[in-house]
């Protein structure tokens, strides 16, 4: 029997756990909102895996030293990434249904795809259109 299997069987595994995780996220932050604000829970979640993250990084002697140069663009993506990614939509929460929370997260490269069209002035490509047009009838 190959051996190659394991790490196909690690990946899977992991595959799933993330589907379970982020399926299992919504409804759970739903109700973590009917004791705790929006911010204060997800900045909680946040902190919790930053410690997870950092102790794992020195657990694998990793460095946590970002360079002097990166750290005003990393300050700004994070802002953009982790409050606005995870604070907003759970903000939303309060006033959304869990499936019409995820729904609009979830469909947010093709808002960005259609907003940078007149923001940006970047008209998307033949194989863009395609991408396009198969997100929204997976929406549908």
């Amino acid at each position: 029997m190959s051996t190659s299997r394991g790490p196909l069987s690690t990946a899977y595994l992991c595959l799933m756990t993330t589907i379970l995780v982020w399926g299992f996220n919504w409804p759970v932050v739903k109700m973590v909102l009917r004791e705790l604000p929006p911010l204060f829970a997800r900045g909680l979640s946040g902190l919790g895996g930053a410690i997870l993250l950092a102790l794992f990084a020195l657990w694998r002697s990793e460095s946590l030293h970002v360079p002097q140069g990166y750290r005003v663009r990393l300050a700004i993506s994070s802002v953009i990434t982790v409050f606005a990614w995870m604070g907003f939509p759970t903000v939303a929460l309060k006033w959304l249904t869990v499936a019409e929370g995820a729904l609009v997260v979830y469909t947010m490269p093709i808002w960005a795809t259609l907003f940078a069209w007149p923001i940006l002035g970047t008209r998307p490509t033949l194989r863009g259109v395609i991408a396009l047009l198969t997100a929204f009838s997976g929406v549908a």
